[in-house]
C-alpha cells in the first residue's frame, strides 16, 4: 500500500474496525473509505456493486470476522452480551467500588484461550496488507492466522485482571456453570515466519483495555 492509496474500511466503527482505523491513520494513509450502515447496505448486492464501481477502492479491509478472542479500546463490556476478558473487567470492578466480599464467575477455570489485544490485530492487518503476496492458485496461501500463539487458563486470566483493578476479595467458581471448549489456540506459525508477533502482552493490554473502561465506558465512567 501507498499513502494515497484508497482504502476502504467496511465496519470502521466496531472494535476491530476502530483499531484498524487508528493504525492506518497513525501510518500516514489519509485517503479512507468507510460508510456507515444507515448509508450502506452490505447484504444488497445492488447496493454494494454500486459502492465499489463508484469509489473504486484499492484495498479493502472487512472488519467483520473475530480470529481469536480480541479485547481493548472499544470493547462490550454490557454483561449480558461482553466476552470473557471485559466480562472480568467489569465484574472485578464493580466487586471493588462496592466492597463485595468475592466474585462469582462461571466454570472451573480450566479452559485455555487465547486473548489478542485490538491494536495489534489492526498492526498485523495492515502488515499482511503490505507484506504478503498469496499465490491465488492455491486457496490455501491466502489464510493466514492472526493471533499471539500463546494461551491461558480462565483462572490465570482472572488472576491478571484482579491484579490490575486492585481487587482484594475472593474469587468463587461456580462450577455448577459449565466451561465450554477446553482449548482454543491458533496456529499462528506461518504469521511469524512472515515476520510479525503480537507486541503487547496480556497483563499490558488489560491495564490499557481498564484504563479505557474507566474513561470511555458508561459502566467504568458510572462508578469510577
Amino acid at each position: 500500500m501507498k499513502p494515497d492509496s484508497k482504502i476502504y474500511l467496511a465496519g470502521h466503527t466496531g472494535l476491530v474496525g476502530s483499531a484498524i482505523h487508528r493504525r492506518l491513520k497513525s501510518a500516514g494513509f489519509k485517503n479512507l473509505c468507510h460508510r456507515h450502515e444507515s448509508d450502506l447496505d452490505l447484504t444488497s448486492p445492488d447496493a454494494t456493486d454500486a459502492f465499489f464501481a463508484h469509489e473504486t477502492p484499492d484495498y479493502v479491509f472487512l472488519a467483520a470476522a473475530m480470529p481469536t478472542n480480541l479485547y481493548g479500546p472499544g470493547d462490550n463490556f454490557d454483561l449480558a452480551t461482553s466476552h470473557v476478558l471485559p466480562a472480568m473487567i467489569r465484574k472485578f470492578h464493580e466487586a471493588r467500588e462496592g466492597g463485595k466480599p468475592s466474585v462469582e464467575l462461571w466454570g472451573t477455570g480450566s479452559p485455555r484461550r487465547e486473548f489478542l489485544y485490538v491494536d495489534d490485530l489492526a498492526d498485523a492487518l495492515v502488515f499482511l496488507m503490505e507484506k504478503f503476496d498469496a499465490d491465488r492458485e492455491n486457496p490455501d496461501d491466502v489464510f493466514v492466522n492472526v493471533g499471539v500463539g500463546e494461551d491461558v487458563t480462565i483462572k490465570e486470566l482472572a488472576g491478571l485482571v484482579q491484579g490490575v483493578v486492585g481487587y482484594e476479595g475472593d474469587t468463587v467458581w461456580n462450577t455448577d456453570m459449565p466451561d465450554g471448549t477446553p482449548r482454543k489456540l491458533l496456529d499462528v506459525s506461518r504469521l511469524e515466519r512472515l515476520g510479525w508477533r503480537a507486541a503487547t502482552s496480556l497483563q499490558d493490554g488489560i491495564r490499557k483495555a481498564y484504563e479505557w473502561f474507566l474513561k470511555e465506558s458508561p459502566y467504568g465512567r458510572a462508578r469510577s
